[in-house]
């Protein structure tokens, strides 16, 4: 081409090639109709192609459900009276009808138990057990609902315990104040049984003195606002079969306090005779 002074002029263009981008996107949709591969080639600002590339998998919605039940029962499932331990799906539709739901059903079946129990109750008394009152020993049986929903066995093993006998007999024991204390052997005169755990119980306790228990033994002591105390003091004490409370007996103990040893007569129990003591 000539310029304006009628001189030839040269115009040389160089012209490269620029590749349009290539996008590749993968996507999951549980619509099984969408499944495969789309390629869009679209024109970019510059006039070139771009291509995209989508890579569609399927991928349903689904979900676990754990159950329960009881051996001999049954679960209602995808059409299904299921008995046994195992795992279940069904495939279900959305609502809007496009995707597939699947459902997995961890099926466990809960054995029953059984268990046995040893229990005692007193003679004259009874035994509450399964809403039953028992009054007799012997092996009883009960099923109960157990917190899984299912059935629970529960033996019982049921002894009856032979009546202790306890009687106590009334004491006195005479008290030296100047000693400082006394150690009260009540129940050396009671029958009582050897190898039986008591209870033993201060029910009435002594007006001018106290009671303390050291090393197994009890102690009478004057009150310290009753040092100079001279005359009767008494108390009462009741002992209790531990394996059966409500055997118990009761005795009054008179404490005959002086500065001297001297002899008091009091009431007792005919059962026993009384037990003297000086200290």
């Amino acid at each position: 081409m000539s310029n304006r002074y009628g001189c030839d002029s040269l115009i040389v263009t160089s012209t490269s090639y620029i590749p349009g981008n290539i996008i590749t996107r993968n996507e999951s949709t549980c619509r099984a109709s969408r499944v495969g591969r789309d390629t869009l080639r679209l024109l970019s600002a510059g006039g070139c192609d771009s291509v995209v590339v989508i890579n569609r998998s399927y991928q349903a919605i689904s979900g676990n459900v754990e159950v329960s039940i009881c051996t001999g029962s049954t679960y209602r499932f995808n059409g299904q009276n299921l008995g046994n331990t195992g795992t279940y799906s069904d495939t279900l539709r959305t609502s809007d009808g496009q995707c597939d739901s699947i459902v997995v059903l961890n099926l466990k079946l809960s054995q029953p138990t059984k268990q046995e129990l040893e229990a005692t109750f007193c003679k004259g008394t009874s035994y509450s057990f399964g809403g039953e009152v028992l009054t007799e020993a012997g092996r009883y049986e009960r099923v109960f609902r157990a917190a899984s929903g299912c059935d629970s066995t529960v033996v019982l093993l049921l002894e009856e315990t032979e009546i202790v006998k306890l009687k106590l007999a009334s004491d006195t024991i005479y008290f030296i104040a100047d000693k400082g204390q006394v150690e009260l052997n009540i129940l050396d005169n009671d029958e009582v049984p050897a190898k039986e755990d008591l209870l033993l119980e201060i029910i009435s306790p002594p007006l001018f003195g106290v009671v303390e228990e050291r090393e197994g033994k009890l102690w009478y002591a004057l009150k310290p606002s009753f040092t100079d105390f001279i005359g009767n003091d008494s108390l009462e004490y009741q002992v209790c079969a531990t394996a059966c409370p409500s055997y118990c007996d009761t005795a009054k103990v008179q404490i005959a306090v002086s500065t001297t040893v001297w002899i008091l007569s009091c009431q007792h129990s005919n059962r026993f005779p009384p037990r003297e003591s000086i200290t």
